[in-house]
């Protein structure tokens, strides 16, 4: 992705495409770097990670047509292999001891337990399929509901408690005691990296810090 934003030249384009281009260009090589320090076993938190991605991305997906709905319960076909690959990963977070804290796991595995327990008339999951568009045919209408529920209850919900039980045991029993990131292994490095990733410079942690205790004396 790198190389081929690096193809489409920066000049002729629009000072929004620029900007964008540029801030695309930013985040793709911070991912690059953060992969080195293999950041991605630490992709799960009590904001973001595998548990919150398919509900974004159902969010996100368009829901118009026919297509469009067999799109999502694929989707949601989709979710235990989907969640075996997150076991598999988050396992060598563990073997690697790259954990989050243990109390940020019991945290997630409490989200994951209230995201699987909606009916199939609760779940934000389907509702798209609630509100079905009326240039979609009744018979289509009826199959693409039941298709829906039964991908909820059959796939998404034994799936999702699996991760749970995954998170709750396994998981929060290898969380670390602190919460530092200089307490993971190679820490120091991963804080640097996380530093720059948030304060969009180049400064070392050392020094975002000596600009702190030079505001909290000038406030």
């Amino acid at each position: 992705y790198v190389q081929m934003l690096s193809d489409i030249p920066e000049q002729g384009l629009s000072e929004q495409d620029a900007l964008s281009r540029r801030l695309l260009l930013a985040d793709l090589r911070q991912s690059l770097d953060g992969a080195e320090i293999e950041d991605y076993l630490l992709s799960i938190n009590q904001l973001f990670g595998l548990h919150t991605n398919v509900f974004l991305t159902l969010t996100q997906m368009p829901a118009r047509t026919v297509e469009d709905f067999e799109n999502r319960i694929a989707r949601l076909r989709a979710v235990p292999a989907y969640v075996d690959g997150g076991i598999a990963v988050l396992e060598d977070a563990i073997d690697a001891g790259l954990v989050q804290p243990g109390y940020i796991g019991e945290t997630i595995a409490g989200q994951i337990e209230v995201q699987a327990k909606p009916s199939t008339q609760e779940t934000p999951l389907l509702e798209a399929f609630r509100n079905l568009p009326d240039s979609i045919a009744e018979a289509d209408r009826r199959r693409l509901s039941e298709q829906a529920e039964a991908a909820y209850e059959n796939a998404f919900q034994p799936a999702w408690r699996k991760l749970r039980e995954f998170i709750a045991n396994q998981y929060v029993a290898a969380g670390r005691q602190a919460t530092a990131a200089t307490t993971l292994p190679n820490g120091k490095a991963v804080y640097a990296h996380l530093v720059k990733r948030y304060t969009t410079t180049d400064r070392t942690p050392d020094e975002i810090h000596a600009i702190g205790l030079k505001e909290v004396a000038r406030i």
